[in-house]
């Protein structure tokens, strides 16, 4: 009997393919930004107020993409709040910088950082880390989910709030222990029919 071989998983050749596709789709992208942010957009507001973002709040953002959430984020937390936008494709991030630039907010920065590598960060230097869907495209998302607990510090005023989608995760201020797949939280939980209602509206558009 022959034994049928399965190919192995190659997280790096992953993470260069992705990275490489969304350079090419950035122009696309950000031209479909303004349907998902008004998609999405009460499930993000949800993922904020979870995560208390507010004025002066520092907020890191991991797979922010185009950032039109960022965007959103940095007009919350106002002149004397900081929002770090990240992600693996720069062309994603040169039309965020492009777009905060245009409305005028200066409190948002962007930086190319794998989302499964952000010791590169000072630890403790955010008091919330937040992301929209972007979950789904970290090979190890339990390494990942391990920076995210890292970069707020135990005092921060936030909790730590990892994607307004199917797999929301909301990780308390001090939680050492991410749990990774746990898709029953508070945050599935408040912003699923949400979603859910933006799906319905959207496909009655069509």
């Amino acid at each position: 009997m022959s034994t049928v071989l399965q190919p192995s998983f190659d997280a790096a050749a992953f993470k260069v393919t992705t990275r490489a596709q969304w350079q090419a789709a950035a122009d696309a992208w950000h031209r479909w930004g303004p349907f998902v942010g008004n998609w999405l957009g009460e499930a993000t507001e949800v993922m904020f107020d979870l995560a208390r973002i507010g004025p002066g709040c520092r907020v890191l953002d991991i797979a922010a993409g185009a950032g039109e959430q960022s965007i959103s984020a940095a007009r919350r937390v106002g002149t004397k709040g900081h929002v770090l936008a990240t992600d693996i494709a720069p062309a994603l991030l040169e039309r965020a910088a492009a777009d905060a630039r245009k409305a005028g907010l200066s409190n948002l920065e962007t930086r190319e950082i794998d989302g499964e590598a952000l010791d590169a960060l000072p630890a403790a230097s955010f008091d919330a880390a937040i992301s929209r869907v972007g979950l789904i495209y970290f090979p190890d998302q339990q390494r990942a989910l391990a920076g995210i607990c890292r970069a707020p510090g135990r005092q921060s005023r936030g909790h730590r709030l990892f994607d307004a989608g199917k797999q929301s995760l909301l990780l308390d201020s001090g939680q050492d222990h991410p749990r990774a797949g746990t898709t029953a939280s508070t945050a599935a939980r408040t912003a699923g029919p949400v979603l859910a209602r933006r799906g319905r509206r959207a496909r009655s558009d069509v």
